[in-house]
């Protein structure tokens, strides 16, 4: 792991290149980063913010990504990495079984399409209307449904079959990039007036960046008392 990051990078992002190189790396679960970003504020020696039930209860993080979905425990603000966990299913799977949904209940609308935009499909996973184009407007709401139910299916195994369900946390802390889309779901599903349930990053076009955000702040952080 260490050679496949070390070394000189040229980055090229819209069009402007950097040279950049990598001495050394700190790794950190992507949960953890979430947590961090969710409760730590911006500043060069960040203090608190969010909900204070996040960081002095116990907060189980659920972070969900393309391709798996991770949960972790944060008890009085120190990650219980013992209880962490992580499942090979995540959005892209979801996407793949809306897609399986539409086209099986649009057969005749899509019988001579052999690629659905995946920009689109995305679009109305949120949206519950697919644009297909020459195909026309499609009312996918309840396909998008049951793709979403079938994630929550495996979501509810880790909580309540592999956790202590109800009664083992305080809060619920949703993060990655597939926590937006997921959101509604989860506390439709939880439904339980006694645990907050938060997002970690308030803008939801931009949760996929808070493990990232997360990670800074944490540098920023360990750099402010001396650690690094």
């Amino acid at each position: 792991m260490h050679s496949s990051v070390t070394g000189k990078w040229v980055v090229v992002n819209k069009g402007i290149a950097k040279n950049i190189q990598i001495a050394n790396f700190r790794a950190f679960d992507e949960p953890v980063g979430a947590y961090r970003h969710a409760t730590l504020d911006d500043g060069d020696d960040p203090g608190y913010r969010g909900s204070k039930i996040l960081r002095e209860g116990r907060c189980l993080v659920l972070d969900i990504g393309g391709f798996t979905t991770a949960l972790s425990i944060a008890d009085g603000g120190k990650i219980d990495h013992n209880a962490s966990v992580s499942h090979g299913i995540g959005m892209i799977n979801v996407l793949e079984e809306f897609e399986k949904l539409i086209r099986s209940n649009y057969r005749q609308q899509l019988k001579s399409v052999n690629f659905i935009n995946q920009v689109r499909l995305r679009d109305a996973l949120h949206e519950g209307v697919l644009n297909a184009g020459g195909c026309g407007t499609l009312d996918v709401r309840r396909e998008a449904k049951q793709a979403r139910e079938m994630l929550m299916r495996e979501i509810k195994n880790l909580l309540y079959e592999r956790r202590g369900g109800d009664s083992d946390y305080d809060a619920i802390l949703i993060a990655g990039g597939g926590g937006s889309a997921m959101e509604r779901t989860i506390r439709d599903a939880i439904n339980n007036p006694n645990i907050t349930i938060e997002v970690a990053e308030q803008n939801r076009n931009q949760m996929h960046f808070g493990t990232a955000m997360g990670g800074m702040k944490m540098l920023k952080l360990l750099r402010s008392r001396g650690k690094i």
